[in-house]
C-alpha cells in the first residue's frame, strides 16, 4: 500500500488538507478489511457507488484530527514511511474493526471463536506449511490466507473449488440457535456453544472432504448457524430513490395491545394482587408513614419501573434527600423483590402490573401535593 510519490511531512507540515484526504482515501480503498467486507457486501446498498469509502475516508480523518495525530506526526519527527504505516496498519485498522463489531456483531465474534477453534484445537492443523517448501516461494500469509484441515488427513490432500465446496455444505443440517445470554452485560446470546461449534468444524471438513483456508471456512460453517446481526436503520426515503412517492406512516393504534390482553390472563389477574400485595409490604418497610411511603414509591419508579431511570444522585437532588438514603431505600425495595421468586415470564407480567398500579399511586400523591 506504500504510495512513494505522497510526502506525508510536508503535506501535514503545509496543512494541504485535501491532498491529506485523498491520501486516506487511497489507503481506505485499498485496505484488506474493506476489500473483505466489500466482498462480503457488508458496505451497504452503495458501496460501488463510493458512498461508503467516503464515509469510512471522512471517519478516519476526524479521528486522526481529535486525536491530535496529525501533531504528533509532525513533533516526532516521523517520516513518511512510518506515518503511512502507523495510519494504516493501526489507526485504520482499529477503526474498522470497531466499525465491523459494531455493525455484524454476531457476525463477528463467531468469525474469531471459528479461527481461534481451527488454530489452537488439537483435531486441525495446517497444511499451507507443508505445500509451500521452496523458501524462495514462500511468503507470509495473512490469518484468513491459512489453509487447514483435520490432524488425520494425509499431508497431500487435495483443495476443492469455492463452488464445489458451497454444494457440498448442503448436507449439513443448519444448528438451532442457542438463546443463553452470556457476556460481561449479559445482553449477547451464545448462538452456539464452543462445544457444539467444534463438532460442526469438524462436520463441514467430513461433508467437504477438502482442505480449506480461514476465511472460506469461517464462511461455510457460518451458513450453517442462525446468526442474526440487528442493525438500526432509519424510516426515511432512501437518497437514491428518485421516485415521487412520499413515504407513509401508520397512525399509532391505541387499541388494546398484547401486553393489555395478557393482563386478562389467569396470572396476570394474579400479578395486580401481587403487585398490590408488593406494594404494600413497601410501605410496611417503612412502617406505614405517609412521607416514608411516598418517598419509596418515588424510588421505586424512577430507579426500576421508568424507562429513562435516574441515577441515584439525580433523584436525591430531586427529592431533596441524600445519595446514601436513596441506597438505603433500594436495598430495602431489592429485598422484597427477591421475596417474589418469579420466573422470568411471570415477572414480566407483574412488572407491567406494577408500572401501572405505582404510576396510578404517584399521580394521586402528586396531584393531594398540588392541592
Amino acid at each position: 500500500m506504500s504510495n512513494k510519490r505522497f510526502g506525508w511531512r510536508q503535506a501535514l507540515l503545509d496543512e494541504d488538507v485535501t491532498k491529506i484526504w485523498n491520501e486516506l482515501y487511497r489507503m481506505v480503498y485499498l485496505h484488506p478489511l474493506v476489500q473483505s467486507a466489500r466482498n462480503a457486501g457488508m458496505l451497504g446498498n452503495n458501496q460501488y457507488g463510493g458512498h461508503s469509502y467516503t464515509d469510512l475516508t471522512q471517519e478516519l480523518f476526524l479521528t486522526l484530527f481529535q486525536k491530535g495525530r496529525f501533531e504528533h506526526y509532525i513533533e516526532t519527527k516521523m517520516t513518511d514511511r512510518e506515518i503511512e504505516h502507523e495510519i494504516s496498519q493501526i489507526e485504520l485498522t482499529n477503526m474498522l474493526v470497531a466499525h465491523l463489531r459494531r455493525q455484524h456483531p454476531e457476525s463477528y465474534r463467531l468469525a474469531r471463536r471459528i479461527s481461534t477453534l481451527i488454530q489452537n484445537n488439537p483435531r486441525f492443523r495446517r497444511f499451507d506449511i507443508l505445500q509451500v517448501r521452496d523458501a524462495a516461494n514462500a511468503r507470509r500469509r495473512g490469518l484468513t490466507e491459512k489453509v487447514y484441515g483435520l490432524e488425520e488427513w494425509p499431508d497431500q490432500k487435495e483443495i476443492k473449488e469455492r463452488a464445489r465446496l458451497e454444494e457440498l455444505i448442503q448436507q449439513v443440517p443448519t444448528r438451532v440457535r442457542n438463546t443463553r445470554e452470556a457476556g460481561c452485560t449479559a445482553d449477547a446470546q451464545i448462538v452456539i456453544s464452543n462445544a457444539d461449534l467444534l463438532e460442526l468444524i469438524i462436520e463441514v471438513f467430513q461433508a467437504v472432504d477438502s482442505l480449506a483456508d480461514i476465511k472460506t471456512l469461517r464462511n461455510l460453517v457460518m451458513s450453517r448457524l442462525p446468526v442474526i446481526n440487528i442493525q438500526m436503520v432509519p424510516i426515511s426515503k432512501p437518497e437514491d430513490d428518485n421516485s415521487s412517492s412520499t413515504i407513509e406512516f401508520d397512525i399509532a393504534d391505541e387499541r388494546e395491545n398484547p401486553e393489555d390482553r395478557f393482563l386478562s390472563h389467569e396470572f396476570s389477574q394474579r400479578a395486580i394482587h401481587l403487585a398490590n400485595k408488593f406494594l404494600d409490604q413497601l410501605s410496611e418497610v417503612v412502617r406505614r408513614k405517609p412521607k416514608q411511603s411516598e418517598r419509596i414509591l418515588h424510588i421505586l419508579w424512577h430507579c426500576y419501573l421508568e424507562p429513562g431511570r435516574m441515577s441515584n444522585v439525580q433523584l436525591a437532588k430531586e427529592l431533596g434527600v441524600s445519595d446514601s438514603l436513596i441506597s438505603d431505600y433500594c436495598n430495602r425495595v431489592n429485598l422484597q423483590l427477591r421475596k417474589l421468586n418469579l420466573s422470568i415470564e411471570q415477572a414480566r407480567v407483574f412488572e407491567f402490573a406494577l408500572k401501572r398500579r405505582t404510576a396510578d399511586l404517584i399521580g394521586i400523591a402528586t396531584r393531594k401535593q398540588a392541592a
